[in-house]
């Protein structure tokens, strides 16, 4: 399959995932479920096992079941995990445990 711009819906270890492929001075890049950019000529070098391209999707192609799942540990190393299906949901967790909030936010900064 030639790859354009777009995303594109692809399976590696059974899973499904989105792929972003980008156009930047000449060239295609790739990102897989939100990573860094990477050149597209690189999909199979950083890869043991192939990438299975299904097919070019669109962003406003509906979304069902659709969950976040928040997981942690805390200084002792143990494990939690909240699952949530809406925003409201979502907004009660960060406001509950504002300190997830404040790592999140950190882990992007430095």
């Amino acid at each position: 399959m030639e790859l354009e711009e777009g995303f594109y819906k692809v399976k590696q270890f059974g899973v499904h995932c989105l792929m972003e492929v980008i156009k930047e001075k000449g060239k295609l890049y790739y990102s897989m479920g939100a990573g860094p950019f990477l050149p597209i000529h690189d999909l199979k070098k950083y890869f043991s096992h192939p990438v299975e391209i299904i097919k070019k999707v669109s962003l406003h192609d509906p979304l069902i079941n659709v969950k976040v799942k928040v997981m942690w540990q805390d200084m002792y190393q143990h494990h939690f995990e909240i699952t949530s299906t809406s925003t409201k949901h979502l907004r009660k967790i960060f406001d509950t445990y504002p300190q997830l909030l404040e790592r999140l936010k950190s882990s992007y900064s430095s």
